[in-house]
């Protein structure tokens, strides 16, 4: 099979996810909600790039009729990981989140999409211009934060699915170091 990363690449990646991942947990429990959102997006986009590649099967044909070169795949921005991940199905158009997470009340599945509001938290003209200034509550902070948590789950469950002979993977997903 012909990746566009090689496996050193992909690794370095996967080891980025779970350092930031870390970073979500710490700060979440922190209580620095804005902060845990950021590097979980943050998170999720390493995540998006070793899926993208590791499924170059179902993603290469997507990317060639996006006019998107995998071969620049480290270049991507989270947009474009999402459309092409969700259009070869490696994650679903919405999520449903843990309940434990979940504080809303009403529990319908979230648009998997809506991610790409975290990504946006870290830009302040974004910002301005798409919240007039309104402040983020806690309440979207945790959903968006539940969101991430669950495209996290769904990524590790794919790349486990097609690689489970593969413990240093699942060894670095499931044991995140700082």
């Amino acid at each position: 099979m012909d990746f566009p990363l090689n496996s050193v690449t992909v690794s370095e990646l996967l080891k980025l996810a779970s350092a930031y991942h870390h970073q979500a947990t710490t700060s979440r429990n922190a209580g620095a909600r804005l902060a845990s959102c950021i590097m979980l997006g943050a998170t999720i986009e390493a995540m998006l790039t070793a899926v993208v590649n590791l499924f170059c099967d179902e993603t290469r044909p997507i990317a060639i009729a996006r006019r998107l070169k995998l071969e620049n795949l480290l270049k991507w921005d989270l947009g474009k990981l999402l459309d092409v991940a969700k259009d070869a199905k490696l994650l679903p158009d919405k999520l449903n989140l843990h309940p434990k997470m979940d504080a809303r009340d009403v529990k319908d599945p979230v648009p998997t999409d809506t991610i790409r509001e975290v990504r946006n938290l870290v830009h302040p003209g974004r910002h301005l211009m798409e919240r007039g200034g309104k402040e983020i509550t806690p309440e979207e902070l945790d959903t968006l934060y539940a969101t991430c948590h669950a495209t996290y789950n769904c990524l590790v469950e794919k790349i486990e699915s097609k690689f489970a002979k593969l413990p240093k993977v699942r060894t670095i997903l499931r044991n995140p170091k700082p």
